[in-house]
């Protein structure tokens, strides 16, 4: 548009933009040009409609829609196909947010999911799968090489089109949790993804006179300086979303307390009580806005779903998957949902899982759930005793994985006797000329090592020295005690001795 000096595009019916598949904001009324991308987010919500209820005649009836869409995202967002898409008003935060033609993280993640599952769906109605897969393997392979940061375990915000195609490293949050949703990553490279908050993203304490939580925090979406509104708000949809990321990397504990933190900011501590905020109190320049937001309504509903509870639904499988995200705390829980409920004990013999379904036909189950028994006596479901396995990518703790016939409602008991030793390495510092020695256990045997930043320059048992530079990540040590196999994640300060010694001595001061 050349009345706004070219800084945004003409709204025009019959441009690239606003022509076939583009879906306006308008109710009922395609016709009206608006800048923002409401295809990407909607569609992705269709997809997981069909996942939700297996709907397979509405799928039909909406197969036109998804693929004119997948079209219009192609022509408008990789013009030079090249499997990384641009990122134009797609996002909560595109108001201020813009990449003029680069290759974008959080885009593509979409797009590779959407692709991904488009070749799943054409399977069901007997439409050709072979394009959409080709599409998914080559945005996946694009954003690996391209945009995963190997040596610090992330993925980078995008990469310039043009000139030197510089590679921005400094992500927001919707870099990180984009790439969990649209579950590109292996648990290894998820675990890191997600450590990317914990190293870079500063948190801001939430502290409320006569609060007695501990550690509540919240935090921007980005650290870009300086502000400037939508792309480093402290924004709640923001957050509980990248709460859901950490729960869709295994990382439990470090979710709820992300999650508790921010739905306590906004509905207790908050000038309206039960609010479902727009931006924070927290917010530097907007603080506290809006009521009853719907982005922070629709994520609120699935953290408590599929993060806390763990339930997937997939209905096209004709299967449940769950894979709850309870704190280790928690000895119980329970929920009451239209189309299921479930309860959930713990106690220091025995798991129990009771749940109930009012779906129209039986679901197989597949369920991951944690223990913490030393030895697991027996898995039954539904009074039968059925076999079960370890989870080989489980990190920082033992998960055992249960597949049972299909059912209507699903009664788990699984006993076990002795208690696993926790061991802690979450916030390991160290100089990096020093060796370092594992933390093990009387009963903890150490059997493996994977380091995939090149963190580590020699291993000798459970001995390690490190490359000599400074560095912060994370590699993993695959354990075991007594009948029990996990990967234990370290994560890793590496620092120059004289700053170390500064360090130390600043805090003893």
């Amino acid at each position: 548009d050349t009345a706004l000096h070219l800084a945004w595009h003409l709204e025009k019916m019959g441009t690239s933009m606003f022509s076939s598949g583009y879906i306006s904001r308008n109710p009922n009324n395609n016709k009206v040009p608006h800048h923002y991308d409401m295809n990407l987010v909607f569609i992705d919500q269709l997809l997981s409609h069909f996942n939700y209820t297996g709907d397979i005649a509405y799928l039909k009836q909406m197969w036109p829609t998804l693929t004119r869409h997948l079209h219009w995202e192609k022509r408008n967002f990789d013009r030079d196909n090249d499997g990384l898409y641009d990122a134009y008003c797609a996002i909560w935060a595109s108001d201020g947010l813009q990449y003029s033609g680069g290759g974008v993280t959080h885009t593509s993640a979409y797009m590779y999911r959407a692709n991904y599952m488009m070749a799943k769906l054409a399977q069901v109605i007997g439409e050709d799968a072979t394009p959409y897969q080709r599409e998914a393997d080559k945005i996946k392979k694009a954003l690996k090489d391209r945009l995963w940061l190997k040596e610090k375990g992330y993925f980078a915000e995008f990469q310039d089109v043009l000139g030197n195609k510089l590679v921005h490293e400094n992500a927001g949050l919707w870099t990180i949790y984009h790439a969990a949703d649209a579950a590109i990553l292996d648990d290894f490279e998820n675990y890191q993804n997600l450590q990317y908050v914990d190293n870079y993203m500063p948190k801001i304490p939430i502290q409320v006179k006569g609060e007695e939580q501990d550690n509540l925090y919240t935090q921007a979406t980005t650290s870009w300086q300086p502000y400037t509104w939508s792309t480093n708000n402290v924004a709640l949809a923001e957050n509980l979303q990248t709460a859901l990321a950490y729960w869709q990397a295994g990382r439990a504990d470090d979710a709820y307390q992300l999650w508790k933190s921010n739905i306590m900011e906004s509905m207790y501590h908050g000038i309206s009580p039960g609010n479902f905020q727009q931006l924070s109190h927290y917010d530097a320049f907007r603080g506290e806005l809006y009521r009853d937001f719907a982005d922070p309504i629709g994520v609120a509903s699935r953290t408590l779903v599929e993060g806390l509870f763990g339930v997937h639904p997939r209905l096209l499988d004709k299967q449940l998957f769950i894979k709850p995200g309870f704190p280790a705390s928690w000895n119980f829980a329970e929920i009451e949902l239209p189309e299921w409920s479930c309860k959930y004990k713990k106690d220091e013999t025995a798991i129990t899982f009771q749940l109930k379904t009012n779906y129209a036909i039986p679901l197989k189950l597949s369920l991951e759930i944690p223990v913490e028994f030393a030895q697991v006596n027996a898995v039954e479901v539904n009074g039968k005793r059925v076999k079960w396995s370890l989870k080989s990518s489980a990190i920082n703790k033992a998960v055992i994985v249960i597949e049972s016939e299909p059912a209507e409602n699903f009664d788990i008991r699984i006993t076990g006797t002795g208690k696993l030793e926790k061991i802690d390495t979450k916030n390991v510092e160290r100089v990096f000329t020093d060796q370092w020695s594992f933390p093990l256990t009387k009963n903890t045997k150490l059997l493996d090592c994977y380091d995939p930043q090149g963190m580590i320059q020699n291993r000798i048992g459970h001995k390690f020295s490190f490359v000599q530079q400074e560095r912060v990540g994370t590699f993993f040590v695959k354990l075991q005690q007594d009948d029990m196999v996990w990967w234990q994640a370290v994560d890793i300060r590496l620092l120059p001795p004289l700053k170390s010694a500064i360090v130390h001595k600043e805090a003893n001061y």
